[in-house]
């Protein structure tokens, strides 16, 4: 498996490099002495522009087409508007300004190619149009409010920079681990609507869907634990549910991926990846509006409002306001979803150097008869022996009394100020809380008995009726989290360094209680004839599983220096205090005092567009999963490195990454089945049992390709491989695919038919299994689904007053594709092909 590994490696090396080579040509090298040429220098050269007077949308192509910048804009703001002619000799800044003159229009460079226009306000022009601020580099711009990840409004595939690796503002070329970036304009082409579109759309990431609301989310081999909302942690815990992976992704410019550790943002973690979603902002000093309606497959239904606006006359005070709506789109027999999101936030300018912010969010998903599980997998034939049981895609076995109700609230505070001499603090506050309240049954855990159509255990030939299980449950999860930054760059003989220091305490408090159901085989109906009219079971008193108090407290230091103009080391530690107050059983009470993870890198510029880097960081996890003496299992310990290679292309619009890396860990949960939660009840409810695996290690690649061929043609690609081994096996965590790969395309069509645009992809993975020792002993087959593709379509027309009309159609082939669950009895069907179609309009 090893060789294979590297020999497969070998080969998306040759591929990478030919590509590499390709696009450097295409992209234009220059000798060694012009590879120095600073930012400002750049945007200062003159070239040749000849842009005729003509509707500003057009204009704006045609500048982009000859300086390459390319400039964003709310559509509302150019429609009706001619530009003026340029022609002659001018650098990009000066040919834009005469390109607006009239316009009403002013812009300011968020990127060294990147620029945003906004309607002029009480400035210093030039001319008729202002330029706002003069460092055009948006890793040393430190005016408030400068957000230069910024991705909403910029129809861009990729972005200019994002902190979400090391705190500190970085390229993605600069940044030393694998990250990935879904714009606002992916999440829309390609309708990522939830947390688990997310990760089924991002490069190296895959879940496991194995039930209606649950599901486990993993990278590189391991579980993602480490989530964040504008770089603050939020709370996700997957065996107590709260609707996560149905997190709507309508609040977010744009989500940010680092896959490996993330010791400096997070401390204690999986080096798995972290996840972070970056929250619209209310920066909108006139009146905008999105409206959209949405249609689709199984009576599905989706509305949205986005407006933001000025409050106040000069702007100064500005708010955002976003309601969400849906329903249906569910192929589950009887599976009903709502689910209400709402968002509001408000800017408040305080002189010219200081930003508060503030804002709070809720969702809130209402699920009737939700599955708990899948269907049963197994039966048996004529013989006895256990054999694959036939099912579709549509079928539900909850009963009519079964729902999952879920929530989530949020409220953030934020100050920002500049202290001048490129020197800026950030200090939040965020207060999140999230619900859950269920009533569910799995009605059948073990194979079914063709006479009885109920679930069976086979002992010494007999068939032995089994029951299932149901249960009421209770979750409250609440998380306060205080972070404060301090962020400064200056130079040391003539290069740019640049600094973090901060400090971030957050406190969680976990509770889940729970009343088993009295499910007798009376009351479990035959599912060859399935009837969800079955009786409500008993519910015994509520009681409670899980209480405990977790406390993070953790100061921290990174730094970006400049050793050479073609050498940066980033480094830093953080150092980690980490308590457990566990309220149900005070021997699971677990404190560390000042736990260091150290983190470095380096990136090496090996032409103007090109580097090397490589990391190391070592990791450390206290885990929330039990043995089976119900007792937490030891922090996972490990560590990570990775060494890859880098490019921006076609004036930084594409981005290619390739990267190696390897990753040890001891004491790496492993389901090992289920016993019941009491001892004296062995017929009540169960729960799971893991134990820690030592001695994991993976090894892996990842290759991608994200950004803008030519500007109407964007691309997003990827593929992922590696090997998870324990004590010389391949057989850890075998519900996570070893290979995937992706492709996305979208093209604007030429000439007569440019208002639309067309795309498409495919996503595929290698095959995934279950066997577990319970499932073993039963006489139970490995439960796998084979290595797959799907193919998903998408087509857009922007038609004139703002108005679009999207299509996407997903699984366009209908791919049958299944999850297994962990314990390999139940199979939970994925959506057939589907299809939805979007009316937006903007203001």
């Amino acid at each position: 498996m090893t060789h294979s590994l590297y020999r497969q490696s070998a080969f998306v090396v040759r591929r990478c490099a030919f590509l590499l080579l390709a696009s450097s040509c295409l992209s234009g090298f220059t000798p060694r002495a012009a590879q120095a040429e600073s930012t400002e220098a750049s945007q200062a050269k003159t070239k040749p522009f000849s842009i005729p007077a003509q509707p500003l949308k057009s204009a704006l192509r045609h500048y982009f087409e000859q300086s390459g910048v390319q400039v964003a804009y709310p559509t509302a703001d150019a429609a009706n508007i001619n530009s003026t002619a340029v022609s002659g000799q001018f650098s990009a800044s000066a040919a834009l300004s005469q390109l607006l003159a009239g316009t009403g229009l002013s812009y300011s460079f968020t990127a060294p190619h990147s620029a945003t226009l906004t309607k002029t306000t009480n400035a210093i022009t030039l001319g008729p149009v202002r330029v706002a601020g003069t460092n055009t580099d948006p890793m040393t711009d430190w005016s408030v409010g400068n957000e230069p990840g910024r991705t909403e409004g910029t129809h861009s595939y990729t972005t200019g920079a994002m902190s979400t690796a090391t705190g500190l503002r970085l390229s993605i070329r600069q940044t030393p681990q694998s990250v990935t970036v879904l714009t606002r304009q992916q999440l829309d082409d390609r309708r990522i609507n939830s947390f688990a579109d997310v990760v089924r759309t991002t490069n190296g990431l895959s879940i496991n869907q194995y039930e209606s609301n649950r599901g486990s989310i993993y990278s590189r081999g391991f579980k993602i634990q480490n989530y964040l909302i504008d770089g603050v942690q939020t709370l996700i815990n997957e065996q107590w549910s709260a609707g996560e992976i149905m997190s709507d992704t309508v609040l977010y410019d744009r989500i940010e991926i680092l896959r490996g550790a993330g010791g400096l943002m997070n401390g204690s973690g999986d080096p798995s990846a972290m996840i972070n979603m970056v929250r619209k902002r209310a920066d909108s000093k006139k009146l905008r509006a999105t409206v959209t309606a949405e249609g689709g497959s199984w009576s599905h239904f989706r509305t949205t409002g986005d407006i933001s606006s000025a409050v106040s006359k000069n702007g100064k005070t500005r708010a955002r306001f976003v309601a969400d709506y849906q329903q249906g789109g569910n192929a589950l027999k009887r599976l009903d979803t709502k689910q209400y999101t709402l968002f509001a936030t408000m800017e408040q300018d305080i002189g010219e150097n200081t930003l508060l912010s503030a804002g709070v969010s809720y969702q809130n998903t209402l699920t009737a008869h939700p599955q708990w599980g899948g269907v049963p997998a197994w039966t048996a034939d004529e013989s006895g022996n256990i054999v694959r049981r036939p099912s579709t895609r549509r079928d539900n076995v909850a009963p009519d009394w079964s729902y999952w109700n879920t929530s989530y609230a949020n409220a953030f505070v934020r100050a920002e100020h500049n202290f001048g001499r490129n020197w800026r603090a950030t200090l939040n506050y965020s207060l999140g809380e999230r619900r859950s309240k269920s009533k569910i049954a799995l009605f059948y855990p073990y194979p079914i008995d063709p006479d009885t159509g109920q679930s069976f255990m086979s002992f010494y030939g007999f068939k032995i009726p089994v029951s299932g299980y149901s249960g009421r449950y209770f979750v409250r999860n609440s998380k306060n989290d205080v972070d404060f930054k301090l962020n400064g760059h200056f130079k040391v003989f003539g290069l740019n360094q640049e600094v973090v220091v901060g400090y971030e305490w957050w406190r969680e408090h976990m509770v889940a209680d729970g009343a088993p159901g009295n499910t007798t085989l009376a009351a479990t109906p035959d599912i060859n004839a399935f009837t969800p009219h079955t009786p409500e079971p008993t519910f015994v008193t509520r009681g409670n599983y899980i209480n405990n108090v977790t406390t993070q407290s953790a100061p921290f230091i990174a730094g970006k220096f400049s050793l050479h103009q073609r050498v940066n080391l980033i480094t830093g530690t953080r150092a980690v205090n980490y308590d457990v107050s566990d309220y149900k059983n005070r021997t699971n009470n677990y404190t560390m005092k000042y736990r260091f993870v150290p983190y470095v890198g380096l990136v090496i510029d090996l032409q103007k567009n090109i580097s090397a880097y490589g990391s190391y960081t070592t990791i450390f996890n206290p885990q929330n999963y039990r043995d089976a003496n119900n007792k937490l299992l030891a922090p996972i310990q490990g560590n990570t490195a990775e060494v890859g290679i880098k490019g921006e292309f076609f004036r930084k619009r594409l981005n290619f990454s390739l990267a190696f890396y390897r990753m040890k860990q001891a004491n790496v949960a492993q389901y090992q089945g289920r016993v019941p939660e009491d001892a004296a009840n062995p017929s009540g409810l169960q729960r799971s049992v893991y134990g820690g695996v030592p001695g994991v290690t993976s090894r892996g690649i990842e290759a991608e390709i994200t950004g803008e061929i030519t500007k109407t043609l964007h691309i997003v690609a990827g593929y992922s491989q590696f090997i998870l081994t324990h004590t010389g096996t391949d057989a850890v965590n075998s519900l996570i695919p070893r290979k995937q790969a992706n492709l996305f395309l979208t093209y604007q069509m030429p000439g007569a038919l440019h208002n639309l645009t067309v795309g498409g992809g495919l996503r595929w993975q290698s095959r995934i299994y279950e066997e577990q020792p319970t499932a073993i002993a039963l006489g139970v087959p490995r439960l796998t689904q084979k290595a797959y593709m799907v193919g998903d379509v998408f087509l857009r027309y922007d038609f004139p007053q703002n108005w679009s009309a999207q299509l996407n159609i997903n699984n366009i082939a209908d791919t049958k594709i299944f999850s297994p669950t962990e314990d390999g009895m139940q199979v939970y069907w994925q959506n057939p092909r589907s299809a939805q179609f979007q009316i937006r309009k903007t203001f």
